[in-house]
């Protein structure tokens, strides 16, 4: 099976009266082959689906978790990140809430 050709696909129908561009019969005899291979393959392609899925779903376990806002959204290096470092050097956030 040849997936990068666009051959003409053979239908027992006929098209409408405009006929199909380049581009409809090339998506159509692309589609009409993995329809081929799915369906003469059903559990080859099944179990290649799962191991793709498990291949590209470990990249979770390298996944990390960002909360900082300045981390997130302030380019590295920039002046504001110096100026957010100093003025938590200068008054750290030791506040106390007192609700009585």
């Amino acid at each position: 099976a040849s997936w990068g050709t666009c051959e003409s696909a053979r239908f027992g129908f006929r098209h409408s009266a405009m006929g199909l561009g380049a581009v409809e019969r090339c998506l159509e005899s692309f589609f009409e082959k993995i329809g081929k291979v799915v369906g003469t393959h059903p559990i080859k392609t099944l179990i290649g689906s799962v191991l793709f899925t498990i291949v590209c779903g470990g990249g979770f376990a390298f996944l990390t978790t960002e909360t900082r806002p300045e981390k997130q959204w302030v380019p590295a290096g920039s002046l504001a990140l110096d100026h957010d470092a100093y003025v938590k050097a200068t008054w750290p956030g030791n506040a106390r809430f007192n609700f009585f």
